[in-house]
């Protein structure tokens, strides 16, 4: 049976209230003893009939109350008032405060019924869209993140050291984010971190010769590899395009990333736009300390691969060739607090492949 808290000081309407409603509903009665909202939290009711004329209680600043709570499940719990002045001015600010329905006094039980039920029915129905919304929402994420691994795939058959890179820096970016004082939901994060594996999409137009090369590039080769950051957002914003009206959150931040993870906080030689300092989306800012990372920890035609100590210093002091200004100081922060988790990254990924 559902439950109803009855908000009434007056003990004989309580006991006329819970005559007609309790062989349909568990009815609770507010305990005077009690604070109203921690009365309502612990009895958790699916519905609340409010009585604006209390005993040196003020009913319209109990339903304030209970609609501003900060627990949505409190705040969204449906309000009948119970009112013996029947004028427009109360209906109408209690409308306007958050209550579903009013009743006046003397109390009709048959209307009362009515009334209740439609909050109940109503209550379902928000219910059971509620359900179908996020259900659909979950299909969205599931076909989105297959979608994702699949492009993922196919960089990997293109390039074998770029398709396990994209998958190391996924777990890199989800690290940094968890350990940045952000007020980015968890969903967000997640949003994010599996939109990093397509920060490279665009290498897959980049041509191959240039893309495999076993030696240092030539200044042209270079250019072109460059372009994968102008190309991968491009992909992605005619893939985006093919969802028309669907919410792609995944895809806004894939484009971010994909478009400016070469970008330098200090503004001084980034790449496509030269942009600078928070210019640069925080999805591009987090990529690109990841992105640094594991290409310092990997071997190339024009360097050896460097340890963790090393890359960890190259990073957080410099070399002749990055700075820590190129990166976000905050987001330098975190990688710091969790550089241990990036050498576990990589050495577990090393050991899967033999290469440790």
């Amino acid at each position: 049976m559902q439950r109803i808290l009855v908000i009434e000081t007056r003990q004989i309407i309580v006991k006329m209230l819970n005559s007609f409603l309790n062989k349909k509903y568990s009815i609770y009665s507010f305990d005077a003893k009690q604070e109203v909202i921690q009365t309502i939290e612990e009895k958790m009711p699916a519905l609340i009939l409010l009585d604006l004329e209390l005993s040196n209680l003020d009913g319209f600043e109990i339903l304030k109350k209970i609609k501003s709570h900060s627990n949505s499940k409190i705040s969204n719990i449906p309000v009948i008032l119970i009112s013996i002045l029947s004028t427009e001015e109360i209906q109408i600010k209690g409308l306007q405060m958050g209550a579903c329905d009013l009743i006046f006094e003397p109390v009709n039980p048959l209307i009362l019924d009515i009334k209740i039920a439609m909050q109940f029915k109503s209550f379902d129905h928000q219910q059971k869209l509620q359900m179908s919304i996020e259900e659909k929402n979950e299909e969205l994420k599931n076909n989105f993140e297959i979608l994702m691994t699949a492009i993922s795939i196919l960089i990997n058959e293109y390039n074998y050291i770029t398709g396990r890179h994209v998958r190391r820096v996924q777990k890199y970016v989800k690290c940094i984010l968890n350990n940045m004082e952000t007020t980015l939901s968890d969903q967000v994060i997640g949003y994010i971190s599996t939109a990093a594996l397509l920060h490279d999409v665009g290498k897959i137009i980049v041509p191959e010769n240039t893309l495999l090369k076993n030696e240092v590039l030539t200044e042209i080769e270079f250019d072109q590899m460059k372009t994968h950051t102008v190309h991968g957002a491009n992909v992605l914003r005619k893939i985006k395009k093919l969802f028309k009206e669907q919410p792609m959150e995944y895809l806004k931040y894939a484009i971010e990333i994909a478009e400016t993870h070469h970008e330098k906080f200090s503004g001084e030689g980034g790449y496509p736009y030269n942009l600078k300092g928070e210019e640069i989306p925080l999805s591009g800012r987090v990529v690109a300390i990841a992105d640094v990372y594991d290409a310092l920890r990997q071997e190339r035609p024009y360097k050896t691969a460097f340890s963790h100590k090393e890359a960890y210093d190259i990073i957080v002091y410099g070399d002749d060739r990055i700075r820590p200004e190129h990166f976000d100081p905050k987001v330098l922060g975190a990688f710091k607090k969790c550089a241990n988790e990036f050498e576990k990254i990589f050495d577990e990924d090393m050991l899967s492949k033999g290469c440790l």
